[in-house]
């Protein structure tokens, strides 16, 4: 039942509209309907009227003729009579004919039609007393009154016939008058109807767009609540990441300063005792000069070790070399690690401490990737300056991946970009199954 209601609410006055519609076709059609019988009864009427009309002129043009023929016996005057007996035969039959039609058994007309006879067949009588040579009794017969009798009750018939119709054309012109009558109330029922649904429509439309229209506004008040949430979360992330970034930068540095200031002192100290107990075993056996030997090896290949650890965690040679040195040394311990070969064109640029670090990083995991993944033979490695950018591109000949489909476990891929992005710069990935990879990364140049 809810649903009925809600349904009939939402379009309701759509369903008035075609039920409205409907009714508008139904009275059209009635009144059409109702039209087309009342002409087709005037249009009977009227016929009827002019047979009667023609059989009384007819029955007139036949006396007419009987008379001049009487009168004057020529053969002259007895063309007309004839020619009036065939009408009046086949006014009659049409007469018969629209009265059958019309499903009238007019009584009337049938004591026309036997009076026509009997006046006919006086005529006929009449007629052919004349034709035989019997002078007297012909005359005898029109002076008895006969055929004027007989022709007054013709015409009487005739006349209530034609009342008769005219009083059926009268009442098809009220069928019409009320048909018309009723089209237009109907018009104007429907019409009125029409309106009042169409002004329920408006009323409903008006309603569903203010409906809408706060939906919208509700729905928009979400998205801005959502967006200023989304950014705010954004925000904070970003700034966690760059505080995570820079907290394991940090650390790198205070690990590699540990392991420079108390690995290195340990290390010292050790190769001082060991070059202490060198000396005094000069005359020792061989077996113990060879493990003194082996330690001092193996504490050589440790202190090697926490250089190289070192300088993993917080480069030196950056600081000190800047940052063409370091890439180079960089890109050199690559190809002996990866057995790639490894060609550069580095070109000094001037960036800030944290962008050369940056920068660093960045070729850092790109030739980690490079080992670990792509497999390659040749990688180039290029930096140079370029409308005020340091551009800094990595490319390697190797397997090569689809970049639409990165994991979203590929950290690697997505914490160049974030430093990239973080420093104010731009960073691309081109790369597509077996035609290796290209890592490319644009930062503003320093300016003075």
């Amino acid at each position: 039942m809810i649903q009925f209601r809600r349904f009939f609410k939402l379009h309701g006055p759509l369903l008035l509209g075609f039920a409205l519609a409907a009714g508008m076709l139904a009275v059209s059609e009635y009144s059409n309907w109702r039209t087309e019988k009342a002409f087709l009864q005037m249009q009977r009427s009227l016929e009827i009227r002019l047979a009667l009309s023609q059989i009384r002129r007819q029955v007139l043009e036949a006396e007419t003729g009987q008379r001049g023929y009487l009168i004057t016996g020529k053969d002259d005057y007895a063309s007309p009579y004839y020619g009036a007996i065939t009408a009046v035969n086949q006014t009659l039959e049409n007469l018969r004919q629209h009265y059958h039609a019309d499903g009238r058994a007019n009584t009337d007309f049938e004591a026309l039609a036997l009076l026509v006879k009997r006046k006919m067949d006086e005529l006929a009588t009449t007629f052919r007393l004349r034709q035989n040579g019997s002078d007297d009794e012909w005359r005898k017969t029109i002076e008895t009154d006969i055929g004027r009798d007989l022709m007054v009750v013709v015409n009487n018939s005739v006349s209530r016939l034609l009342e008769a119709e005219q009083r059926q054309l009268s009442m098809a012109q009220g069928l019409i008058a009320q048909t018309v009558l009723l089209g237009r109330v109907g018009i104007g029922l429907m019409t009125a109807l029409a309106l009042l649904a169409f002004a329920l429509y408006l009323r409903q439309s008006t309603r569903l767009d203010e409906t809408r229209r706060q939906q919208e506004e509700a729905l928009q008040r979400e998205r801005d609540q959502l967006e200023v949430t989304v950014n705010r979360r954004t925000r904070q992330l970003t700034r966690l990441a760059s505080h995570l970034v820079t907290a394991r930068e940090d650390e790198r540095a205070r690990i590699a300063r540990d392991l420079h200031d108390e690995l290195g002192a340990l290390f010292t100290t050790a190769k001082l005792d060991v070059a202490r107990l060198r000396s005094r075993l000069e005359k020792a056996s061989p077996e113990i000069t060879e493990r003194v030997t082996h330690l001092t090896e193996t504490l050589n290949t440790g202190v090697a070790l926490q250089r190289q650890i070192i300088e993993d965690l917080m480069p030196s040679s950056l600081s000190n070399l800047g940052l063409v040195a370091a890439l180079e040394t960089l890109l050199q311990n690559a190809s002996k690690s990866t057995g790639a070969k490894v060609s550069s064109t580095l070109t000094d640029v001037r960036l800030p401490a944290a962008c050369e670090l940056t920068l660093y990083r960045l070729v850092q995991e790109a030739l980690t990737n490079i080992g670990k993944h792509a497999a390659a033979k040749n990688v180039f490695a290029d930096m140079r300056n370029q409308d005020g950018m340091v551009t800094l591109r990595i490319r390697d000949d190797g397997k090569g991946f689809d970049p639409a489909s990165t994991p979203i476990t590929s950290h690697g891929l997505f914490g160049m970009r974030f430093r990239i992005e973080e420093a104010g710069g731009r960073f691309t990935v081109e790369s597509r199954p077996g035609a290796g990879t290209c890592v490319e990364a644009r930062l503003p140049e320093l300016r003075e």
